[in-house]
């Protein structure tokens, strides 16, 4: 796995710091055809739908750019255009995996509920990617990129916790939700 492809989709997309090499803003302005203000307030919440797409773009399961994606999903009603809000679900509700969101676009994922199991399978791959949802420091939910490179876990996030950092520094049992990752 080419981990710099991987970084190169998640970097220029950032949620929370909107520089001139940022492509989050103008992609979300343009296929929501909406202003700066309704698209920073669309991007503020959109980590789960984009690191939903990240994921499925680098591994060829969905090789759509992402307001293509955008406009599909929000056509569909999958995702509200006002918020980011997924209306399919996708992660672990009520203990059980709930995947309809992947099965819009027949992809097949699995999921661990705890930090221990997490663990348990990063600890059985050479490398992977995946997506961790934890509770922010905010006190909300929050998705962002894992992978295992070199023998290391390490996060790529959208918002401010880096590229390519390692995973330990922010996260443990405390804040761990669930891990998915989508099977090739």
């Amino acid at each position: 796995m080419d981990f710099n492809v991987l970084n190169s989709l998640i970097e220029p997309r950032n949620q929370s710091h909107i520089g001139a090499d940022n492509v989050l803003l103008p992609e979300v302005m343009g296929a929501l055809s909406v202003d700066t203000a309704t698209a920073k307030t669309f991007m503020s919440s959109t980590c789960k739908f984009l690191t939903f797409w990240i994921e499925a773009n680098f591994k060829g399961l969905y090789t759509d750019d992402f307001p293509t994606y955008l406009k599909l999903c929000v056509k569909n009603g999958w995702v509200r255009a006002a918020d980011a809000y997924l209306t399919e679900s996708y992660g672990i509700s009520d203990g059980s995996f709930q995947h309809t969101f992947a099965d819009k676009f027949n992809i097949n994922s699995t999921a661990v509920g705890s930090f221990d199991e997490f663990n348990t399978y990063a600890a059985g791959q050479t490398e992977f990617v995946g997506i961790l949802r934890i509770v922010s420091n905010t006190g909300g939910k929050h998705s962002l990129i894992c992978y295992k490179a070199d023998g290391k876990l390490l996060l790529s996030d959208t918002s401010y916790r880096g590229i390519g950092v390692d995973m330990n520094k922010f996260i443990s049992s405390k804040n761990f939700i669930y891990f998915t990752t989508m099977t090739v």
